[in-house]
Order: C-alpha cells, then structure tokens, then sequence
C-alpha cells in the first residue's frame, strides 16, 4: 500500500482558499452573486484539489519481479519500471523518483538530486485512466560495489499547478545491482626456494606440475627463456619450449587478507583494496577454467552468523558467479576480523587439508601468520603469494615473513 508521505498546495492556492470563506459571507450580506459564484469557485478548486491528489496517490502501482543485474565494471543494462494507474483519475504531471549508489548511474540527464554516495533520478510521466506505462532506463556499470533501486517515490501535480503529493511507491520490490570487479592479471612466474633437506633449489607453478614434461613447442617471444627446451632446439635446428603437465593439485584456497598491519594500532582496510579483489577475481576466474575447485576467505566481518566472509569450496561457471558476488559486496565500512581471531579460525579450517594456498593482500605478514603457512606447509600444503610491483602482478612461493 503506498502511503501519502506529503501533499503541498500552492501558497495562492491557501490564502485564496481562506479568503474565499470571507467573500461568502459578505456576498450573503450584499446578495451580490456574481461575488458569490466566485468566491464558491475558490472554494471548489481546493477541493477538488485537495481530493485529486488524495485519490491518484493511491492509484499508482509498480509492477515488477525482484531481480538482481550482475554487471562488470564498464558495461551497461537496463532497469524496468512498469508504472500502473489503477484509478479512474488520469495523471497529467508527473515525475517518477528512484535512487542509485553512485558506483552504478542511470544514463540520463534528468537528475533530481546528488549527494555524495546517492543519486536520485526524476523521470517526467503521465498516465492516462487504468493505463500500464513502462520505463525503460539504460544504466552504466561505474564502480565495484551493491547497489538497490531505492527510494522509488511518484511526485504529483494537479492540471492548474496548484498543489503536489509526493508519495512512496512500497509495492516495488526492491531491485539490485552487482557490479564486479575488473580482472587483474595475476601471472605464475617461476620462484626458486631452498628445499630443507638440502641445498638443491626447486621450481614452483601454481598452473602446472613442473616435475612432469609433457613435450615442447615452437618458441615464441613472450615465452620465459628458462623455459627454452635446448635438446629439442637443438634437434630441429629451431627454438623449442618445454610443456608440462597440469597441475595435479585439484583444490585451490584463496586468502584475501585487506587489513594494513601497524604497530600497536587497530587493523584497518587497506587502500589497495580494489587491486587486491581484482588479482583474486582473475585467480578465481583462472581456476575455472582449468577446472578446478577453489574456495574465498576474507578477514571482514559482514554482520551474520558467520564470524567472517567465506565461500565454501565448489568449481564452475556457477561457483565462479557466487565468488565474483561475494568479492562485490565487500564493503570497505566492514570490520576487519583481527588477526589472531583470523588465525585461529583458519587452523580449525585448513589444517586438515593439503591444499594450494594463495594469500592475496600486502606483503607484510604476521609473524603468527607466518607461523600458520609455515605449519600449513609442513602438512603437505603448498603455499603462495601474489606479490604486486610495477611490472605487474606476479606468484611467488610464500616464504617467512618479518614480524611486526
């Protein structure tokens, strides 16, 4: 049921009103008519007015299904509005209202109101008697983020322009916009690290097993030079690159840890945190297609049951939608999970279970949660790291980091 928030009438529209009483009396006591037909002609308009108003903020509906837009940064679609009058009363001025977080913006000029994270759109309408209208508003995709249609209001005028209502559409069922974050390249450069047991050094890759050659192919200039497969360049007189074997590691378990650590200060979001949800959004994009399975640990508190923000292990087209949801509705305003609470609850979830681990955030580490990859690894997981500089985003083997 739509409620009648406000009615406005015209400051003429009042003062005529509440003199035309005064001229009644006094075209009594003259028995003057032509004074009377129009003092009683103001006193109608405000009634009808009045009523008009009343009637035809009650007789307008919107129409729809609840639906979410999943867009990426850049992209447009359309929201729908299907504006129903269901009175006998035609509505000649109007305007229709709804409002958009401002990472998302409706495609047209017609701006009523800006603030700074809201804008309110103004659509000008008219609907005849028991007349279904559809608008059809294109928007664009501006910024990472969740964003609903909110504040859906009819502004109403009456034929002479002296008065309004302004009234709230609450039949409309709440539409919502995802807008997912763009895709950082997150590219699996070999690393060297000294294995235990002994000096020798060993090569690590996230995408493939490099202890299992799978043959060569022709050379190509973005190809590593380590990689040149010299017995088979020397063979066919051309440059040839070693080929390996997927890996077999069937499980990938993202950690994307926002916090900045500072000494003796609270943990606070970092402002290098839309680069850090873009290189996790290219991981989980990349371990779709290869087939694997893979799950999202974050250290925000979103307000449920849950103590943090988590997505439980799954592979696909489908799971892949729900982790570039979930990385959409990070919101820099969510509590960051301290790091020993963090810790202590991906023990209780990881330790049973050799995994690869991929740790996404600043490259400053927790000696505790240093601790925590290093016992990790001794139960047979193998851990990385995404390491940002400026020739882009790159893996390494995660080794033990400086306290703090």
């Amino acid at each position: 049921m739509n409620r009648n928030d406000r009615m406005t009438l015209s400051y003429l529209l009042q003062t005529t009103s509440a003199l035309s009483w005064i001229v009644v009396l006094i075209g009594l006591y003259m028995q003057n008519i032509p004074l009377l037909l129009i003092s009683i002609s103001f006193i109608l308009i405000d009634k009808f007015t009045k009523l008009y108003l009343k009637k035809v903020s009650t007789s307008v509906q919107v129409q729809n299904e609840q639906a979410t837009l999943k867009l990426f940064q850049g992209e447009s679609s359309k929201l729908t509005f299907n504006i129903v009058n269901t009175g006998k009363l035609p509505i000649w001025n109007a305007e229709f209202r709804f409002s958009l977080n401002s990472n998302a913006v409706a495609e047209t000029n017609n701006r009523f109101e800006e603030s700074f994270h809201l804008i309110t759109y103004s659509i000008p309408l008219s609907l005849s008697s028991r007349e279904t209208k559809t608008l059809t508003v294109p928007i664009h995709a501006r910024h990472r983020g969740a964003t609903k249609v909110s504040r859906i209001e009819m502004v109403v005028e009456d034929l002479f322009g002296f008065g309004s209502t302004n009234c709230k559409l609450n039949d409309y069922k709440a539409s919502e916009v995802l807008i997912f974050p763009q895709l950082i390249e997150v590219k699996d450069r070999k690393q060297s690290s000294i294995i235990k047991s002994g000096m020798a050094t060993a090569d690590y890759s996230l995408y493939e097993n490099l202890s299992a050659p799978a043959g060569a192919r022709e050379y190509v200039s973005s190809d590593s030079f380590n990689r040149i497969h010299w017995k088979a360049s020397a063979k066919t007189s051309e440059l040839k690159t070693k080929l390996y074997e997927r890996s077999i590691e069937m499980k990938w378990i993202f950690i994307l840890d926002v916090s900045v650590k500072r000494y003796n200060m609270p943990a606070q979001v970092s402002q290098h945190l839309e680069t850090y949800i873009s290189q996790l959004a290219f991981l989980c994009e990349k371990a779709t297609k290869l087939g694997y399975a893979f799950e999202i640990h974050i250290n925000l508190d979103p307000g449920g049951p849950s103590p943090y923000m988590i997505l439980q292990s799954g592979e696909g087209r489908v799971h892949l939608s729900k982790a570039l949801e979930l990385l959409s509705r990070i919101d820099s305003s969510m509590p960051v999970v301290s790091h020993f609470r963090m810790e202590a609850m991906l023990k209780q979830n990881l330790y049973k279970r050799e995994s690869v681990i991929v740790r996404v955030g600043e490259n400053s580490v927790h000696q505790a949660e240093s601790s925590l990859y290093n016992e990790l690894e001794k139960k047979g997981s193998t851990c990385f790291e995404v390491v940002t500089s400026e020739n882009g985003a790159f893996l390494r083997k995660l080794v033990k980091g400086e306290g703090i």
